[in-house]
This record gives structure tokens, sequence and C-alpha cells, in this order.
């Protein structure tokens, strides 16, 4: 019997005269006409499994498509109780691969049994198992072994729920029968190894600041800008700036129509990108992050996300969301300093820019580098040409696997 970390596995035939158990009688003959002596029937093999994948999708020419399906068979079950066969199971899954993986996990090649009840002879047990019998309650979990001297299998052993409990007292003696139901199997499936699937672009090259030509694509005004291993986000470089003019000042994209981001008209952007004050700054300052957009001749305004305080010696992630309007092609993200103006000689560090086609602020990424996407897994990622100096584009999967597993295995049939 388990209970938390504690097990006790009782040995039936060592309790003959005061510990009974009794197998469902669709299993089994009653023990009186075959005592220790039992032939399972097969009601709970499963020893052939179709899984089919997901079925095309009909057309005019075919409107009834052959549905592609992965078959796994346990040769040896199948000797020894026939073919005991699932009908075709239709999943969602992608691929004969993923089928045939789950058809064989779903197979159970020999008989599954459980007990109808057990008594226990309470005179005959210890102290120590005495106390375990007597703190048993509704839902207390059971792993149940039954010897058998003349059997196929020669054991049995059961993990059980228990689910009633029964009190036999006399003067002489006092029985507790146990009425259990074997653990119900959880099991959840996401299929198709990925249930969904998001390719996100980050259309700002060099984001992590690791090309050296990072003058190419961003500027800085007030401020001198070179690039620094001092600190990194993202990569090993990051944008820093002194303070050389103490007025408006800003980081942005190389403000050239060749620089400048392509965008599409009516669709909607979120820009983002990490900034660090230094400890050796004199006082922390707040900053905040735009988007403009060009058409060619003239910028819209400033479409300017929450300004944020940005404390000295953590790297702090400042963004906006904007729509671009009808006529306008061109975006240019920038990194401002609200004023009033950092004093001359100020440092700041800017890294791990992202702009992206989406209405949500979603976890940074580049060619190289990506930061945890919750529930996904990142199955793919990449540079769209020069490697830190070009866009890049990565896909997630949405988190995904089956397992099954009887309560209190945390193997949760994996193992």
């Amino acid at each position: 019997m388990s209970f938390g970390s504690f097990s006790w596995q009782v040995d039936l035939t060592l309790f003959s005269a005061q510990l009974e158990a009794e197998l469902a009688d669709y299993f089994a003959k009653e023990n009186s006409s075959r005592p220790n002596d039992f032939t399972p029937t097969n009601p709970s093999v499963i020893n052939t499994v179709n899984v089919a994948i997901a079925p095309p999708i009909p057309t005019a020419d075919n409107l009834q498509p052959t549905i592609e399906y992965a078959q796994a068979v346990v040769a040896e079950s199948v000797a020894e109780f026939g073919v005991q066969e699932t009908p075709l199971v239709v999943t969602l899954l992608e691929t004969l691969d993923d089928a045939g993986d789950l058809a064989g996990y779903l197979t159970r090649p020999v008989p599954a049994f459980w007990f109808g009840n057990i008594q226990v002879m309470m005179n005959g047990l210890t102290d120590a198992q005495r106390t375990i019998v007597g703190n048993l309650d509704i839902g207390s979990q059971l792993s149940v072994t039954k010897s058998f001297p003349n059997s196929t299998p020669s054991t049995v052993t059961q993990i059980m729920a228990l689910e009633g409990i029964s009190h036999d007292i006399t003067p002489d003696r006092h029985i507790v029968t146990l009425y259990p139901n074997p653990t119900r199997i959880y099991t959840y499936f996401i299929l198709g190894g990925y249930t969904t699937t998001t390719t996100r672009t980050n259309l700002l090259p060099n984001p992590n600041m690791d090309n050296s030509s990072v003058g190419t694509y961003y500027q800085a005004v007030s401020i001198t800008e070179t690039r620094s291993t001092d600190y990194a986000y993202s990569g090993t470089y990051s944008l820093k700036g002194v303070i050389d003019t103490a007025t408006t000042q800003y980081f942005q994209v190389l403000q050239t129509a060749g620089a400048m981001i392509d965008v599409t008209a009516g669709q909607t952007y979120t820009f983002s990108a990490y900034i660090y004050l230094p400890a050796s700054n004199t006082a922390d300052s707040t900053w905040r992050a735009e988007l403009y957009f060009y058409n060619g001749t003239s910028y819209t305004g400033a479409n300017a996300g929450t300004t944020v305080t940005v404390t000295r010696g953590n790297w702090t992630r400042l963004t906006t969301t904007a729509t671009v309007p009808a006529g306008y092609y061109k975006a240019l993200p920038r990194i401002l300093k609200p004023s009033p103006a950092l004093a001359i000689g100020q440092v700041a560090y800017v890294d791990a820019w992202l702009l992206e086609n989406t209405s949500s602020l979603l976890p940074y990424f580049d060619g190289t580098y990506a930061d945890t996407y919750t529930g996904y897994t990142l199955t793919s990622q990449g540079w769209n040409g020069t490697a830190d100096g070009s866009t890049s584009t990565a896909t997630w999967g949405l988190t995904s696997s089956f397992v099954g597993s009887e309560l209190n295995d945390d193997t949760k049939g994996l193992a």
C-alpha cells in the first residue's frame, strides 16, 4: 500500500488465512471454484492500434480522399491473445511518423486486472501494519500485489484508489474490508507535434548591434554613439551613447530613405528596445519609445509609448504600437529622452531593437537569440541575409506532447 513516500506491498500468500482478494468475475472465475489459479481473459488487451493523420480536404475531383494511417502491432500479444484491434482513430496529427508514435503508445499488450475487494484480518498484523490500515480513508491509493502458485501471470500488481471501507468487529476478531477501483489513467494530447505555430520577423537589421557597421543602421542626436561591449542585452555589443549636447536627445534608425524600414499602410506595428543606464550616472531618468512613419516627403507625428523611469543598473524595455496611415510606407523607430535633457557626460546603452507587424508586444528575438516565449518552443530561427546585419525570422510551436500515467507515477509514461 502506498501513502505519500511510504510504501507497503502486501504479499497475500503470506496471510492466506487473514488476507483475501477477489478478482472481478469477468476477468477470472471465482476463487471458490478455482482456488489460487486463474487464466485471464482478453477484454483489456489492445495489441493492434490504428491511428490516422489529418484527412485531406476534399476537392471537386476527389470528394472522398484516402485517409492515411499508421498501425502499431504487438506481435507477441497477438500470438498469445489473438488480434485485439481498435477501429481507425482519426486525429489531427500531421505526419505518419507522429501517428505511429501515438499508435505505439496506445497499445496494451497484456490484460489489466483489478481486485474487487480486499479483506484484512487486523489481529494478524503488526502494530505498524494496523496503523497503516487504520489510517486508510476514501481516496487513499493502494499498491496491491497478489501471488498465485499456478497462474499466468504468477503475480498481479495494481495501483488502486480506495472507494469503500467496512469493518466487521466481534469479540475475537476485527476484519477490515477494502473496496478499491483501479486508479484512472490521465492523458493529455496536443496533436501534430505542435497544434499551432507562430512565425515572426524582426524587421530591424543589426538589432543586437553585433554588426560592426552599426552606423549604417543607427544614429544618435545630441549623443556621441559608439559600439560597446560594456553591457549587452543580446549578443556581445550594444549602442553606447554619451550625452554631448544638453538639448533633445535620442537614438533612432538612420534617417535616410534607404535605412528606414518598409511598412504597409493600414497595418499595425509594434516597436521595442532595451535601454541600460550605468550606476555611474548621477540619477535615474525617463525615456520612451516612439514610432514615426514617412510618405516620401514628410513624417507623421510621434506615436509615443509610455514614458518610463529607467533605473540605473537594469535593462528596461521601452515600447510603442501604431498603425501606418494611408500613403505612408516607411517606419522610423526612435528611443527618446523626454524633457528635461540629460546633462553632458551622462551615458545610456540601447540594445535588442525589435520592430514587427503585430499589435502586441512579444518577446525579443533576432537571428541568433530569443527571449522565452511562454507556452511556445522555438523551432527555427535565422538571419534573412547577412548575420547580425539583416532582418531575422523565427518560428515557435505551441509546446506539445502526449503523456499518460497512472497516478503517483512521476514518469508520465515516458520513462
